[in-house]
């Protein structure tokens, strides 16, 4: 589950507290009074959008379970069976924005790294695919 902790002095209060997001690996991002975030555990899950002032569910995509990085409002996912996807950060909802293949085989956990233009993606077995975004 997850929680919104607010620190009162010397103490932590608790705002809320739910079972709408269970992030495994990914670490969730907060996005203008949003929660992105992965729930579920590898082998399924999905992205979600939470309202940060009530933990509320916005939207539930159809991802699978991966990992991801944000870039200028999108969404850069990459999801467990390495599928490539790219969707607006906006908690309007679900929006996605393109889907490909990376050629990635294996189990794809690890976060995309974006430098430089480029688009770092790799899987459990250490292969490591690079798209030129430039």
């Amino acid at each position: 589950g997850c929680a919104l902790l607010k620190f009162n002095g010397s103490e932590l209060e608790e705002v809320w507290k739910n079972k709408n997001l269970a992030s495994h690996f990914s670490t969730p991002v907060w996005i203008d009074g949003f929660i992105y975030g992965v729930d579920g555990n590898a082998g399924g899950g999905s992205l979600v959008c939470l309202d940060v002032k009530s933990g509320a569910q916005k939207w539930k995509g159809k991802t699978g379970f991966g990992s991801f990085v944000v870039s200028n409002e999108k969404i850069i996912y990459i999801a467990e069976g390495g599928d490539l996807i790219v969707a607006d950060a906006s908690p309007v909802g679900y929006k996605e924005i393109a889907r490909a293949k990376t050629g990635l085989q294996a189990k794809c956990w690890t976060m995309p790294v974006l430098s430089n233009g480029k688009l770092y993606c790799r899987n459990d077995r250490g292969s490591l695919v690079c798209f030129d975004l430039q």
